[in-house]
């Protein structure tokens, strides 16, 4: 398996049809919710809020799919602006360990597309220039570098997605990651 820029992951799709908080906060790009409990620290470690965990049941079960040790961060983003080209994990000296983990098992961003286009809006940067993803209908999870891949949304207003951040539980991640290669390694961009 090659290094991953971004990558479809073998997941079932996301469980809720109807999917909708209030995002009452917004920061450069989106408009959004946390879905987890507040920290002094944004990369302290954290759980899915009690309110979320009452009012959708299946989104606790759902995200125990995911290879982590523990929960950092979960947010529901809708898109307001074109996504200039970033870096997620923005201040490696909060969290060093953290830091640490996720860069050693690299591509760790997981996002779900819950709506928007599956296709030529979301991009990496590669030797500098813009690769656009495809992501197939199968799924609607999705990795990336959360430290080490440039990567930005051309303008689909209103997209929403699910941001996860976590402490990343090696054998876990490593597995679902070959048996996502497996198969979807024709959309996978790698290094």
């Amino acid at each position: 398996m090659q290094s991953i820029l971004w990558m479809p992951i073998d997941l079932p799709k996301f469980p809720i049809q109807d999917f909708s908080v209030a995002a009452e906060n917004f920061w450069q790009f989106w408009n959004y919710k946390k879905l987890t409990a507040e920290t002094e620290n944004p990369y302290s470690y954290s759980v899915l809020s009690d309110q979320i965990k009452l009012s959708y049941p299946l989104l606790d079960n759902w995200i125990k799919l995911f290879p982590y040790i523990n929960i950092i961060n979960i947010k529901f983003n809708i898109q307001k602006n074109i996504v200039t080209p970033h870096r997620d994990f923005t201040n490696p000296l909060l969290n060093l360990d953290l830091f640490k983990n996720n860069r050693l098992y690299e591509p760790c961003g997981y996002r779900v597309l819950i709506k928007g286009c599956r296709n030529n809006k979301l991009y990496v940067i590669k030797d500098n220039k813009k690769i656009f993803v495809n992501l197939p209908n199968e799924t609607d999870v999705y990795v990336l570098g959360q430290t080490n891949c440039i990567h930005g949304v051309e303008e689909d207003v209103d997209r929403t997605t699910l941001y996860f951040h976590f402490l990343i539980d090696e054998s876990k991640h490593k597995e679902l990651l070959q048996k996502s290669w497996a198969k979807y390694k024709n959309y996978a961009i790698t290094l």
